[in-house]
Parts: structure tokens; sequence; C-alpha cells
């Protein structure tokens, strides 16, 4: 007998700076779309039957996850602006927690890394 066939909360992060998150060597270095602080980036998430997603990120190879921001469902596109210009040069994780009402964490966020890069391309 199935008590509760409800799908719990679902989040990924579609976007990082209007660049697709399957290239893992996704470099950062400053805002190329959009609008606000140019020292930012924009995260978008896609979610779903989420009662909160937060985005989150660490240094390559440490154990601590920072919150960037928190935002309410129940489902997304939501946009995450995430600051980087005070960030070493070098790879970050990026996650997104999603929780449902009851504040139960869905299994297991899907990790994005990224490059950020504070060097100017110059032509």
């Amino acid at each position: 007998m199935v008590l509760n066939d409800t799908v719990g909360p679902q989040a990924y992060i579609r976007y990082v700076d209007c660049r697709n998150v399957l290239d893992p060597h996704l470099a950062v270095s400053k805002r190329c779309c959009g609008e606000g602080d140019d020292g930012s980036v924009d995260v978008v998430i896609e979610a779903d039957n989420v009662a909160l997603v937060t985005l989150e990120y660490r240094k390559a190879g440490t154990e601590a996850w920072i919150p960037v921001k928190s935002t309410t469902g129940p489902s997304g596109p939501f946009t995450v602006e995430w600051p980087v210009a005070s960030l070493e040069e070098g790879r970050y994780e990026l996650r997104v927690a999603a929780y449902d009402p009851d504040g139960n964490m869905a299994t297991e966020p899907d990790v994005v890394v990224v490059i950020v890069d504070h060097t100017s391309l110059r032509l």
C-alpha cells in the first residue's frame, strides 16, 4: 500500500551566468548577461515541489557549504545573484538544496563545478 505517492522537493542548477552547466570547465569572471553588480553572476535554478531552495557554494576540496541566498517555492525557475568578485580564483562547487514544507531536504543535490577566474579577456 502506498501511503504517500507525492514527489519530494526537486531542484537543480540550469545555468550559471547564461552558460549551460553541462560544461564542467565553466569559467566565471564577471557578469556577461543580465543586469546588476558586475562582480556577480546569475545562477538559474529550476525547482518543483519545494517550499524553500538555497544556493550554496564551497571551494573545491573543502567540506563546509556556504549559503548564498534562499528563495521560496513552490516552483521555479529562480534566479540568484552569486557574488564572485571577492572570491579567490580557482574551482568552486555550487549546489542547490531543496526543502519541502516540513523542512526535509532533497537527497544529495547535484553539484556543478565552476572556475572563478578574474582575468579579463584582452583582444
